[in-house]
């Protein structure tokens, strides 16, 4: 009698002892999965928040406004537009560079979460010509993450029957020590199938796309770049498509900008000959 009882304590603590065990194992395999979980987050985080697109008071006063549709039924003096989340590096070969320029507003492909990609209108409803200025600033940013940044834009763009940016101005701005070499072309054409008909001629058509933007180079650590638009007119309309994304094939897009994060702003202002004379010297 004693025997089967001490048999039964044993067989009961036996199996505490296994359900203990399988209670640790579950929270060791839940820990884990909580680990990888805030790890994926932190590596793909949010790099790019918000993009404000705005104008200074004294262009505001003179008559100038935004709109995201060519007819200004909806004008503003600030577009607002939607940010990267959770988002991945891109390239220049990568993107929809025609899809882009023909859609108003911000360019949402369901399966694009690597750039920002928007087309918007500025026009002088105003009385007087002025000069304007575009500059982009840096708002925050972490972990050097403008290091393997890009930031095109497009004005008064289209894309012609040979895939090349026709404009009235195309710019690609890029930190200072990113100049060109040869293996930047042979990147370019990554995303193509060598297999494919036509490879040569696609290719070639991303080359002479890249080779249609003027490069600019960067220094300041909380301003990207900046232009005048000469004798903006009243009654004219300028149509600009902007680009912002993290260039996969550069060096310096790696563990170091991983979580990154960037806001930055378009600011349109009223320009005066100091002003200009200052970005001449700055180019």
């Amino acid at each position: 009698m004693v025997g089967s009882i001490n048999s039964r304590k044993q067989s009961i603590a036996k199996t505490k002892y296994r359900a203990t065990k399988t209670i640790l194992i579950v929270a060791i395999v839940a820990l884990l999965l909580l680990s990888l979980f805030i790890g994926l987050v932190a590596y793909f985080g949010q790099y790019m928040g918000t993009f404000v697109i705005g104008l200074d008071y004294t262009s505001r006063t003179l008559g100038i406004s935004l709109s995201e549709t060519s007819d200004f039924r909806e004008s503003s003096s600030r577009l607002l537009v939607n940010p990267v989340n959770n988002g991945n590096p891109a390239s220049f070969g990568m993107i929809d560079w025609k899809g882009t320029i023909n859609k108003d507003g911000d360019y949402d492909k369901s399966d694009r979460n690597q750039y920002i990609a928007y087309t918007f209108y500025l026009k002088n409803g105003g009385s007087v010509a002025v000069d304007i200025g575009l500059d982009l600033n840096v708002i925050t940013k972490t972990n050097n993450i403008d290091n393997a940044l890009r930031i095109a834009i497009i004005e008064d763009g289209y894309v012609n029957d040979a895939g090349v940016i026709e404009s009235r101005d195309s710019r690609l701005y890029m930190k200072d020590d990113k100049h060109l070499d040869e293996t930047t072309y042979s990147q370019l054409a990554f995303v193509l199938d060598e297999t494919e008909e036509g490879f040569i001629d696609k290719r070639t058509a991303l080359y002479n796309m890249y080779d249609s933007f003027d490069k600019y180079y960067w220094t300041d650590d909380d301003f990207f770049g900046t232009y005048t638009l000469m004798n903006f007119r009243p009654g004219q309309v300028r149509k600009f498509s902007i680009f912002i994304w993290l260039e996969g094939w550069d060096e310096d897009c790696n563990e170091q900008v991983t979580g990154g994060k960037l806001k930055m702003n378009l600011q349109f202002s009223i320009r005066n000959e100091a002003d200009e004379e200052e970005e001449e010297n700055n180019e």
